[in-house]
């Protein structure tokens, strides 16, 4: 008597879900749970064989240094960075050592406005 019971039960808790399943793909929906891709073009995304937008990078159009410096305090230094599209950057001045190549000193000037002459503070 049990085992009639447990195959009846069976049956009832498999009978649900498999007319859940065919009902889905009756309707010609995914099982699994997943949609169809946008087809418009503002979809997003990158198409294979097709090349990638590259952004602009900063570029410095001004720079001045004095020719020589007495030594002491670093010479006073004048610069322009420009990008296109781009209000503000994040930027960093490196004088490397021409005879060793390794930084000699780093001046992080934080966010500054592009398209503006800029002082380097040491």
């Amino acid at each position: 008597m049990k085992s009639a019971r447990r195959a009846g039960l069976a049956l009832l808790v498999t009978m649900p879900l498999s007319t859940c399943v065919l009902l889905a793909s009756a309707h010609g929906q995914d099982v699994t749970g997943g949609v169809q891709a946008p087809s418009s073009p503002l979809a997003g995304g990158t198409e294979y064989g097709v090349p990638a937008a590259v952004s602009q990078r900063p570029v410095v159009s001004e720079l001045s240094i004095p020719r020589s410096a007495p030594a002491g305090k670093p010479p006073r230094l004048v610069l322009r960075i420009d990008e296109k599209g781009v209000g503000t950057i994040d930027a960093q001045v490196t004088v490397i050592s021409l005879s060793t190549h390794r930084p000699v000193i780093t001046v992080n000037m934080g966010w500054v406005h592009t398209g503006r002459t800029l002082t380097v503070s040491w």
